[in-house]
């Protein structure tokens, strides 16, 4: 048997009657004939508008941050080939889920930012940029389908009588034969996939609720409003899924690729630091090496679109961190020069944010955002640059698991009052900031003093973030160290909550606070997803102490140095 792809919405007819007896891609289709589905029932489909009203089709939400529909939404002609190149989708293209009736406002938009298709099958995971909320994602089946049975299909496609129906319809199908990567079903009762539902999801009724047993691919479209009334097949071929749990389950709980580009293939960003820029000895630059060999770029401040311009010992480079800060797609750079002078003050420092687009960093629209002391908005705008301050020493940036992207900009040399080298951080997100120190009355651990360098490091993941003090005095131990710990969730004022701190004197890291340890000048971070957990809402913390004394083989080695690997706990245990 022969079917055509249902097309997008939008283009719908004028290809079903080019592809004559052929199954028809679902996406020329705009919702499946039958039935209206029931207000707050299989809220987890999504339509997907793509273009600017150039196809739609539907998808079903199998994580918060994830929607899966047919790679053929997204293709050139989808009636030849379902293959497409991963990474940023070519048109603009916004999700809707939750919204079974689409003349309310109820459910959730998002853009869809990232592709990862299937090279065998008409299948693509869409990611989304940023997590839905309150709607239980489908669960996807494990067990195989069996000829005969019954399935349940919803779509926002056509019906029998609309083209575009503002409303969800669900109809019933058989399974009528099963092979290794599809499905095929015919409609029962006058159902039948329509333009519009191509990436719908085919379910079975459970005693616990629907599992995701296919996808939509293909149809003969009978019944569907616009399509030749001498037309009357109802069968459609399904992306099997009960074969592929696996395959989702990796690609949604993945970290994101860095991806400067787009392209759907990991970038890399190389800081050099020290490096001369025009003759200026230690301006400092970063290289940028795009995936799939598409050649390197050199990212510095004599670029018109980068802010400052290279001058001996601004250290550009010196801290770098990467996000997708405008949640566009396209990773972005955050990039610091702390050895940068402002207005005639010496090492002042600061940072910018530099964002990627289709060639690459700065080939964007959006190319920069400017972040130093008085400017801006936020704490940052409330300050002065000051002489020594070395704002950026260290930065910290990623995306919280309700989807905000941040940045921390350690600024070790800030003083406190007359507190020199005291320090402090700033907590950047949206267009504001704030500021974190150890003489806030939020608890922040320990009492600013001078020398202490809090910012002098910082790491951080979606759930948490640490700050390092490594001048910290510990009792009268000078320079021993100290870590403050922070969650993401914000306090009344907009202000990151603290949630405690830690140094070698406490009863759960190991060793003993001493002179020159430098606990927590450097540190690193990653969410951890413990044996039997659903998902990844553990912290594991890595704290260097570079001037530890160690004993080896009985002999003490002064200034050794060590890493003590530390589990932060959902409760924060």
């Amino acid at each position: 048997m022969s079917l055509t792809r249902p097309k997008a919405a939008a283009i719908g007819a004028a290809l079903c009657a080019a592809l004559g007896g052929a199954l028809l891609p679902a996406t020329t289709a705009q919702a499946v004939t039958g039935t209206a589905g029931a207000d707050g029932a299989f809220t987890f489909t999504a339509r997907l508008d793509i273009g600017s009203g150039d196809r739609a089709c539907s998808g079903s939400l199998v994580d918060t941050q994830w929607v899966l529909t047919a790679a053929s939404c997204f293709a050139d002609s989808p009636d030849q080939s379902f293959t497409i190149r991963a990474g940023k989708p070519a048109k603009t293209t916004t999700a809707t889920i939750g919204r079974t009736d689409l003349t309310t406002s109820a459910g959730q938009v998002r853009t869809v930012v990232e592709l990862v298709p299937r090279t065998d099958r008409d299948l693509v995971l869409a990611r989304l940029n940023k997590p839905v909320t309150g709607i239980t994602p489908a669960k996807i089946t494990s067990t195989a389908p069996t000829t005969g049975e019954t399935l349940t299909v919803p779509g926002y496609g056509r019906t029998t009588n609309e083209w575009s129906p503002r409303k969800l319809h669900t109809g019933t199908f058989k399974v009528t034969a099963i092979q290794s990567p599809t499905i095929e079903i015919d409609g029962q009762n006058g159902a039948s996939v329509c333009a519009g539902d191509t990436g719908a999801p085919t379910l079975r009724q459970t005693a616990d609720g629907h599992e995701l047993i296919g996808i939509n691919s293909r149809s003969w479209q009978g019944g569907c409003f616009g399509q030749d009334p001498d037309e009357t097949r109802t069968a459609a071929q399904n992306v099997r899924m009960d074969n592929l749990g696996s395959w989702v389950e990796d690609t949604v709980s993945a970290a994101p690729i860095t991806d400067f580009n787009g392209d759907g293939v990991e970038d890399i960003a190389i800081a050099d630091a020290k490096a001369s820029v025009g003759g200026n000895a230690g301006a400092g630059l970063v290289r940028i090496v795009h995936g799939g060999g598409k050649g390197t770029a050199q990212i510095d401040q004599d670029l018109d679109w980068v802010p400052g311009g290279a001058e001996s010992g601004d250290s550009f480079g010196a801290a770098m961190d990467t996000v997708d800060y405008n949640q566009d797609g396209y990773t972005d750079l955050v990039v610091a020069a702390p050895g940068e002078d402002l207005d005639g003050k010496a090492d002042a420092g600061m940072a910018d944010i530099l964002y990627g687009g289709p060639d690459g960093l700065g080939s964007g629209t959006l190319k920069n955002t400017h972040l130093e002391q008085g400017s801006g908005t936020g704490a940052l705008a409330g300050v002065a640059s000051e002489a020594g301050d070395r704002m950026g020493e260290a930065l910290a940036a990623g995306t919280t698991a309700g989807g905000r992207p941040w940045i921390v900009i350690g600024t070790p040399g800030e003083a406190i009052g007359d507190l020199a080298k005291a320090g402090v951080a700033y907590y950047v997100y949206g267009n504001t900031s704030f500021t974190l120190h150890q003489n806030l009355p939020t608890e922040v651990p320990g009492t600013a003093e001078a020398g202490d360098e809090f910012g002098a490091s910082a790491a951080g993941d979606e759930h948490h973030f640490a700050i390092g003090a490594p001048g910290e005095a510990i009792g009268t131990e000078n320079n021993s160290g100290t870590v403050a710990l922070f969650r993401h969730t914000l306090d009344a004022d907009g202000r990151p909550i603290t949630i405690g701190g830690m140094d070698q004197d406490n009863a759960k890291v190991s060793g003993g606070a001493e002179a020159d340890d430098e606990f927590g000048a450097a540190l690193s971070m990653t969410a951890y997803r413990p044996t039997g957990a659903t998902s990844a809402d553990t912290s594991m913390l890595a704290v260097g102490s570079p001037g530890e004394g160690v004993t080896v083989d009985g002999k003490d080695q002064a200034n050794a140095g060590r890493a003590v690997l530390i589990r932060i706990n959902p409760d924060h245990t």
